[in-house]
């Protein structure tokens, strides 16, 4: 399955483009990689958010104590 998102991930990176006009040359991150992320920078995951299509999500952290 992970690696079947990877994929996906590199499609959608290589088909959006930049401000500039310019592809993306890099993968997305898995959801794992951003979580791992937040958990570095001192941060708790509270919620998240996932747009009907299942395309894009948004994290909502807070600071530990």
């Amino acid at each position: 399955v992970q690696g079947c998102a990877r994929l996906l991930h590199k499609v959608l990176a290589m088909n959006l483009v930049q401000s500039s006009g310019s592809t993306l040359d890099h993968a997305l991150p898995l959801q794992v990689e951003m979580d791992t992320l937040i958990t570095q920078a001192g941060l708790k995951k509270v919620d998240m958010m996932i747009d009907p299509s299942g395309m894009f999500s948004v994290s909502i952290a807070k600071k530990c104590d």
